[in-house]
């Protein structure tokens, strides 16, 4: 059987086409899991996927991890980053860049720009923060391989 890791879910990615209700009336054991903010990207077994996107039953017995499973009181490194290097602007894409990279920091704790490139690739920003974002990734990098 599967982990979910705290969940506080706000809002179903409607990219797929589902809502919550038509997920409810499926697979009522994982929706909470698949119901993260916008941009839902988690952690399936410890690799980012889009959660807008997969199919629930693809997720029964896996270990799913959403923004709010990073850490309890937001001291993950790369959720300090993000403070110190003040990237929200307007919030919508903020939890999947977070998810995206640090999934990305765990299999490689000094990633490259173009590493950095390949892992966000696909997330948009439409207040247009990616500086701050490389910036960020960057800092929870150097707050990492401190620890």
């Amino acid at each position: 059987m599967g982990k979910i890791t705290l969940l506080m879910p706000t809002q179903l990615c409607r990219c797929s086409g589902l809502s919550a209700t038509s997920l409810v009336s499926r697979a009522p054991n994982m929706v909470a899991a698949l119901r993260n903010v916008a941009h839902g990207t988690v952690h399936l077994n410890g690799n980012p996927i889009r959660s807008c996107s997969m199919p629930v039953k693809a997720a029964a017995g896996k270990d799913i991890t959403t923004i709010e499973g990073l850490s309890e009181s937001n001291s993950h490194p790369v959720q300090l980053a993000w403070i110190k290097e003040q990237v929200p602007q307007c919030g919508y894409c903020q939890s999947g860049q977070i998810m995206a990279a640090a999934a990305l920091l765990k299999r490689n704790v000094k990633p490259t720009d173009k590493d950095i490139d390949a892992q966000m690739q696909g997330h948009i920003c439409r207040c247009g923060t990616y500086v701050r974002i490389r910036k960020a990734i960057k800092t929870a990098s150097v707050l990492m391989a401190s620890k």
